[in-house]
């Protein structure tokens, strides 16, 4: 427990829905750079942006750097919307950047499974 602990940062989504927006930005773009990330970094004001709105309950925003992951807080959907929108975010994993990181992740996670 401890060296998971000392090695694991906490979840950037975690610190930024409890208002630690400085210390998700650090967290996120770390991770960013150790998968070799490209794009800008995440900034502070992005993420009191994106989490302000979640926590009103209206619609997270539509435009990231990289993946969008479409969804909205307290929003009522259909089977069907709701089925549309989970195969979107699994095509997600498989565009050509993140595809060989995504099938070895799964081949991992189903040995270990097992």
């Amino acid at each position: 427990y401890v060296m998971v602990y000392s090695f694991v940062p906490e979840s950037a989504r975690y610190l930024a829905l409890h208002g630690r927006y400085e210390e998700a930005a650090g967290v996120a773009n770390s991770i960013g750079d150790t998968l070799g990330f490209r794009g800008p970094p995440l900034t502070v004001e992005e993420l009191h942006q994106h989490y302000a709105a979640s926590a009103l309950g209206a619609a997270t925003p539509s435009r990231g750097h990289h993946l969008v992951f479409r969804h909205a807080v307290n929003e009522r959907k259909g089977f069907r919307d709701m089925t549309r929108d989970a195969l979107d975010n699994i095509r997600s994993l498989y565009v050509p950047e993140l595809r060989q990181r995504t099938i070895a992740l799964q081949f991992m996670w189903f040995t270990l499974s097992f």
